[in-house]
């Protein structure tokens, strides 16, 4: 029997409204359900995040349902990549561009795995920001962007990739992106559109002061190196721009491919990503 959680922001009305449908259907049609939900609120940085993690390890579900916008996905690749477990993005958020399944197609994806007893899945790369001589580290989706604590300050930012010096920058930040976050702040600063399927880095500089403003794509075995002088501004690190860590004069931070890829569920339903660009980024219109 399939087995589900489904993960919403109980604060936000669709979400709620589209994921009490979702429990209703699948309590009707022999599947069972674990509801995981959150506060637009809650601290980044509680202790809810590891619970809801345990919770669904410990219930054995075969798929986590993510009902709403971008920012509830990149919370649940946050909280539920290292379970390895795929996640089935419904989209019930304002602009939700990596929401590929509508509401009104879940209860038919549903049944297709459950008939079918598979589920195809697509793996995406996520990025690891790791201050070096500190515990732990920030994980991200999307991007991690370096900039100052002070917005809109230029600041200096020095970065080498594979440990050779590559540039030093004038800028109000630098946005290192995945390729599912090419469609994002890095594309609002002038990056580049990268299939999400391309296992890719790529680095853009926020309103640099120079007249040489291009994006580089690396290859996702690249490591990238940050380091900042001791006249330096005070830098915060952001991770999907809900997870913050300020990084002091002289500390280094590196960033590099996460060992663990979020797996998303696909189905015949989904906008692919032409679809996605045409409809929500007007493209070639």
């Amino acid at each position: 029997m399939l087995k589900i959680a489904v993960f919403y922001n109980q604060t936000k009305p669709q979400s709620t409204k589209t994921a009490a449908e979702i429990l209703a259907w699948c309590a009707t049609h022999q599947i069972k359900t674990v509801t995981c939900c959150y506060e637009s609120k809650d601290k980044e940085n509680d202790d809810r995040g590891d619970t809801h993690a345990t919770q669904i390890a410990a219930a054995q579900v075969d798929l986590i349902v993510v009902v709403g916008g971008d920012g509830t996905l990149l919370r649940a690749a946050r909280l539920f990549a290292k379970l390895k477990l795929p996640l089935l993005p419904v989209s019930a958020g304002r602009v939700s561009f990596m929401m590929h399944l509508k509401p009104a197609n879940v209860c038919a994806a549903l049944q297709h795995f459950k008939t079918t007893q598979t589920i195809a899945v697509d793996s995406r790369l996520m990025l690891d920001a790791i201050i070096q001589k500190r515990p732990g580290n920030l994980s991200a989706l999307n991007e991690i962007v370096i900039t100052s604590v002070r917005r809109a300050r230029l600041t200096s930012i020095e970065m080498l990739v594979d440990g050779e010096p590559l540039k030093t920058f004038s800028t109000d930040g630098l946005i290192i992106a995945t390729s599912t976050g090419s469609t994002a702040y890095s594309l609002s600063a002038g990056g580049p559109l990268v299939h999400p399927k391309l296992d890719s880095i790529i680095i853009t500089p926020v309103c640099p002061h120079s007249l040489f403003n291009r994006s580089m794509v690396l290859p996702s075995t690249a490591k990238i190196t940050i380091k900042t002088g001791i006249k330096s501004e005070r830098l915060m690190v952001i991770a999907d721009g809900q997870f913050t860590e300020d990084l002091e004069a002289h500390e280094v931070l590196d960033i590099q491919a996460a060992k663990v890829k979020l797996r998303l569920a696909s189905t015949k339903f989904d906008d692919d990503f032409y679809t996605q660009i045409k409809s929500k980024l007007n493209f070639l219109n």
